[in-house]
């Protein structure tokens, strides 16, 4: 921990400190807002002043971030999101707007995010936004919410995804025994770790194929259901001209309500919630591109226009694959599925369409699987930078704080890449934060459950989520003044939109699941307590 001085109010960022609205109103007014950048002096003199020691060379193009943000975006949660989304609203046409509203908020947070990658173009992510924007402690906070919770999670999650949907190949009748599921996660986790181990070269050109094949297979699926609508002589029994129209309705006589009749807003409001958090799940992924920042070549002209056509691309697609779905298979039958993509490959094609898309979702597992690695291991890289974590972490190479080679453990784990030739030392791979990324995730897998995970994580995200885009919100307001008064363009508004819609879901959210939000409140309370007695013994 940073042992300097602070006046009692914890840890400094290291951060300069943001001008006052005043020191703005002395400036030029018409200046433009890309003055906010921070420019590479003042890069450097931020990795300076807060002891890292070492640049992260700018080696990620925009097709690398753009086959990350989709890559993580198109992953399993598009097939298994509109089973749960389905199930909590009354009607295809509140499923779609459910969809709707989680685009909304992917596509505001994303350009939020754009905005902060513009001002703090760093690695890390939000952990560098909320130091920015409120001070130490929301930087540490976040990263172990992301590191011990978060994307372990995630990535234990997909993996059971994965191994889930590998099994119906093996066994098409039913589900294979649970060691089988789990070595198959854990065998799955530990392929794409040692390929981003490998090189960062590696890693983006593996996730580049897994893009391809990704849009192939999701692009298939409204194809297919225009077909099964349009062509087929004997189409499924759920589609029909009647069928298409009442299916679209937004209200149905099944909202829930009391026995007059009357709507119950309220009860409706919590099935809808739920419906957005579960396609949130989907959507999940625009945030990756932000813990790169510091590896973007041009990050201020490249990190919006990566995340303005990745949203376009993953929004579009998505709203087509699900009304393609929710038009082919039954609502009874979403219910009561965990896998919608086969419901629909069978639906359409048969036998040969349960595997073909067994082989689809296994893909993008795969694909999300190296989009969190790779992400991940820079957060976990990062966060040791700022000592929220043991310093090993920050290091390239397998040595573990010093430790004698000959005996690390990583050290014989990047055997096989040291006997290529690869310099580890100097290529800027963080791979003891990708081991150490891998065990945490490998715990999960053999202890949790996809569904009993899904709103916790979704909730936990959320909140962070809320905290950087609200934060931005008032450093907009406090900051870019002009002498007319506040800014509004796209850039404050899109984090306005975000910020109302995340706290209307995470209120209705904490009612709803009280226990789980509890459960947060209690970790973030708990964090920050090792926060300051670290900080306390460091001083």
């Amino acid at each position: 921990m940073n042992g300097r001085d602070d006046g009692g109010h914890g840890p400094s960022q290291d951060f300069p400190d943001s001008p006052t609205a005043d020191e703005y109103s002395n400036r030029d007014h018409h200046h433009d807002p890309e003055e906010l950048l921070i420019s590479d002096e003042e890069y450097e003199e931020q990795l300076g002043s807060s002891g890292i020691s070492d640049r992260v060379p700018r080696s990620l193009t925009f097709f690398h971030g753009l086959a990350l943000v989709i890559g993580l975006q198109i992953g399993s949660g598009i097939f298994s999101a509109p089973a749960a989304v389905r199930t909590h609203v009354p009607s295809t046409g509140v499923a779609m707007l459910a969809w709707v509203v989680g685009g909304i908020m992917a596509s505001t947070g994303a350009a939020s995010f754009a905005t902060l990658g513009k001002l703090v173009p760093l690695n890390g992510g939000m952990q560098e936004y909320l130091r920015f924007v409120y001070f130490d402690l929301f930087g540490f906070l976040f990263a172990w919410t992301w590191i011990f919770v978060s994307r372990p999670l995630a990535l234990a999650m997909i993996s059971l995804v994965f191994s889930g949907y590998l099994s119906r190949a093996i066994y098409p009748e039913e589900a294979g025994p649970d060691w089988l599921l789990k070595t198959f996660a854990i065998f799955a986790v530990a392929v794409i770790t040692l390929l981003n181990c490998i090189g960062t070269r590696i890693g983006t050109g593996v996730g580049n194929v897994f893009l391809f094949l990704k849009l192939l297979g999701l692009g298939s699926v409204p194809l297919l259901g225009i077909i099964a609508i349009a062509f087929l002589k004997e189409k499924p029994a759920e589609i029909s001209q009647v069928q298409l129209l009442a299916d679209l309705r937004v209200l149905s006589r099944d909202t829930p309500g009391p026995q007059n009749g009357v709507l119950d807003i309220w009860a409706a409001f919590g099935g809808f919630v739920d419906a957005v958090l579960a396609a949130a799940f989907a959507y999940n992924g625009w945030e990756s591109l932000s813990f790169v920042g510091g590896e973007i070549k041009n990050p201020e002209v490249t990190l919006p226009k990566i995340l303005k056509i990745s949203m376009a691309i993953v929004i579009t697609m998505f709203l087509a694959s699900n009304l393609a779905i929710y038009l082919t298979v039954s609502a009874e039958t979403l219910r009561d599925s965990d896998a919608p993509a086969l419901e629909f490959g069978k639906k359409i094609l048969g036998r040969a369409g349960v595997l073909f898309y067994t082989w689809v979702v296994c893909i993008c597992a795969l694909g999300s699987l190296n989009s969190i690695v790779f992400s991940t291991s820079r957060l976990t890289q990062a966060a040791g930078e700022r000592n929220y974590l043991p310093r090993f972490l920050k290091a390239n190479a397998g040595t573990f704080g010093g430790t004698n080679r000959w005996l690390s453990w990583s050290y014989l784990t990047y055997a096989p890449i040291r006997s290529e030739g690869q310099n580890l030392e100097t290529d800027n791979v963080p791979r003891n934060a990708m081991i150490f990324n891998f065990l945490l995730a490998a715990v999960y897998i053999m202890t949790a459950s996809f569904r009993s995970l899904l709103t916790f994580k979704g909730l936990i995200e959320l909140t962070m989520f809320f905290l950087t885009v609200f934060g931005l919100v008032i450093f907009q307001f406090l900051h870019r003044q002009s002498e007319h008064g506040a800014r509004f363009g796209i850039e404050t508004i899109s984090p306005i939109i975000f910020s109302v819609l995340a706290s209307f879901i995470l209120m209705r959210s904490a009612a709803a699941h009280s226990l789980e939000f509890s459960l947060i409140l209690f970790g973030l309370w708990f964090s920050s307590i090792i926060y300051y007695k670290e900080y306390e013994n460091a001083a």
